[in-house]
């Protein structure tokens, strides 16, 4: 995969040098132009490439020549799902590129099959006409308008669509030979193009008269829906993720009391309602809560582009570490920084294997050689071979327990359900989240690496009462012996200090017995809280033989660092 702007910008550049030319085949079944290109039905294994044909000018009636790639993906001759492949060619563009470049990708790359097609990020509700569909039988046709760092992409994009063709039972078509008719534009006959052309939802279309605000109405579209995506993430991030915030718009209009009902499923929705009327979503309306007209925008957008905002969410948690990046905790040790990945280090391979083939820095270090001696693309040497040592780490389990008493409400239990998400989907470890709050601990059924499960535990969580420490302690003990973890990962979480006692006692020393006996069956514990319990914490962490990082505020960035350098340590 490529990991960076660096990384990207030698191939990139490989890729703009081989597109130089009239056409490249990339693996056996895939030809990609800036023209139009056919297939004849006497010679199936055979691409024609039109060079008076720019692909932009015919498909799109584009002023420039050159600015948009024709890809094709020849398959046996069936129905390829376009929604199938739709969804395999977002993955492979949201996991290759960082939110913001994906959606002005998506936004500017069309799709057709023998099913149909569309704007990879609009409803791909388009192409259904019967010619149009015929003429797609044999191929995934993906037009895209790219820039130059952005050619890499097409690498794993074209995986993707033959791995979807695959999986929807038809063959891969291997094309033996690209041909370029040269003929001048109007000197031969002309191609009929008419089963191609389609009615259709792209902004590839040139539309250069400029509106009142002095951007034309392609560029209009295309601020509106990198607005709308960020709105959606920003509201998401700050209240429910995208799937379960649509579900709450859809169920309005609520009237009195529904708020209780359904903080079953949502938990307190005093925030989130806050932020829905605060951003003017929804609004009162004779006791009743109903959209506005903003609200129901907002809703139909994440309707349209749920499963590409899931994506970006999920994104967004798996690198919620580096937010609030350079802060440090007051006291205590310093947070870990979101240290960069080093590159591969040319190694030869040892005798017995014990090292492995790194592709794609194999394939960026021969793109570097290319570009340096100004070569044409040409087979790999030894000097290229780029081998690292294969990654064996034991998976480990970590607990979570989570103070959920009244104190922690709105950011701060939010910060914690973040960590615990971003946990699952960063790791390959298997969580498992115990909160507590007045006289009850919450144990789950055991450990789990599934983000929908979490969410379903933590969504409906409620902050309130008062903090059982000790009861909570001792419930993770019960807890970790039941399921028979030897080492488990212990991250207790909390802004206060314990206020109910295990029996008549006191609650703080009930709390730091336990702590003690933790500390006999040797479970590791660290414990993440808050300045001013900096005194009651650090004796509960010494009984315990534990570590304590005290910290400003609970933010989702400073906890994920904290427990990724706790990982790393006692590793």
């Amino acid at each position: 995969m490529i990991r960076s702007k660096e990384d990207w910008r030698p191939l990139g550049l490989l890729l703009a040098q081989a597109l130089q030319g009239p056409a490249v085949r990339l693996g056996e079944s895939t030809v990609i132009s800036r023209s139009v290109h056919v297939i004849e039905v006497e010679r199936p294994q055979e691409v024609k490439v039109v060079l008076a044909a720019d692909a932009g000018q015919v498909f799109y009636g584009r002023g420039r020549p050159g600015t948009v790639y024709h890809v094709d993906t020849f398959h046996a001759l069936g129905r390829v799902n376009h929604r199938a492949i739709a969804a395999a060619v977002k993955a492979a563009v949201v996991s290759s590129a960082e939110v913001e470049a994906a959606v002005r990708l998506l936004d500017h790359m069309d799709l057709q099959t023998g099913t149909g097609g569309g704007r990879l990020s609009g409803s791909l509700a388009y192409g259904r006409k019967a010619a149009v569909r015929r003429a797609h039988a044999n191929h995934v046709h993906i037009a895209a308008q790219l820039e130059e760092e952005a050619f890499p992409v097409l690498v794993p994009v074209v995986a993707a669509v033959e791995q979807a063709i695959l999986e929807q039972g038809l063959e891969i078509r291997k094309i033996e030979r690209i041909v370029v008719d040269a003929t001048p534009q109007g000197a031969g006959p002309k191609a009929d193009l008419s089963p191609y052309a389609s009615t259709t939802d792209s902004l590839l279309k040139e539309n250069r008269e400029p509106r009142g605000d002095g951007t034309t109405p392609q560029q209009g579209r295309q601020r509106q829906g990198l607005e709308g995506v960020e709105e959606a993430l920003g509201l998401s991030r700050e209240t429910l993720p995208p799937q379960e915030l649509l579900r709450l718009l859809k169920s309005l209009p609520w009237g009195p009391g529904a708020a209780a009902q359904h903080a079953r499923r949502w938990g307190d929705l005093e925030h989130t309602l806050a932020a829905l009327e605060g951003r003017r979503l929804v609004r009162r309306e004779r006791g009743r809560l109903v959209l506005t007209a903003e609200g129901r925008r907002l809703a139909d957008f994440l309707e349209e582009h749920l499963p590409e905002l899931e994506s970006y969410f999920r994104q967004l948690l798996r690198r919620v570490i580096r937010e609030d990046k350079g802060r440090t905790p007051a006291g205590g040790r310093e947070a870990v920084g979101n240290a960069r990945p080093q590159r591969p280090v040319a190694l030869a391979p040892e005798p017995g294997g014990a090292r492995e083939l790194d592709l794609p820095a194999t394939v960026l270090a021969a793109a570097r050689r290319w570009l340096q001696g100004r070569e044409r693309p040409r087979a790999f040497t030894s000097s290229d071979l780029v081998y690292t040592a294969p990654k064996r780490r034991r998976q480990r389990r970590i607990v979570l327990v989570l103070d959920s008493s009244a104190s922690m409400a709105g950011d701060r239990l939010r910060a914690a359900r973040f960590l615990a998400e971003h946990l699952v989907l960063a790791t390959r470890d298997k969580v498992a989240v115990i909160p507590f709050q007045e006289q009850d601990v919450l144990v789950p059924g055991g450990f789990t690496g599934h983000l929908e499960t979490i969410e379903r535990q933590l969504l409906a969580l409620k902050a309130y009462g008062l903090t059982p420490l000790a009861k909570a302690l001792r419930e993770t003990i019960a807890f970790v012996r039941g399921n028979r973890v030897r080492r488990p990962f212990i991250v207790l979480i909390t802004d206060g200090i314990p206020t109910v006692p295990l029996a008549a006692g006191d609650p703080a020393q009930d709390a730091l017995e336990v702590a003690r006996e933790m500390a006999r069956l040797r479970l590791e514990l660290t414990c993440i809280g808050l300045d001013p319990n900096r005194r009651f914490l650090e004796e509960l962490c010494h009984r315990a033989g534990g570590r304590l990082h005290i910290i400003e505020e609970m933010e989702p960035g400073t906890l994920a660092r904290l427990v990724h350098k706790e990982l790393v340590q006692q590793r």
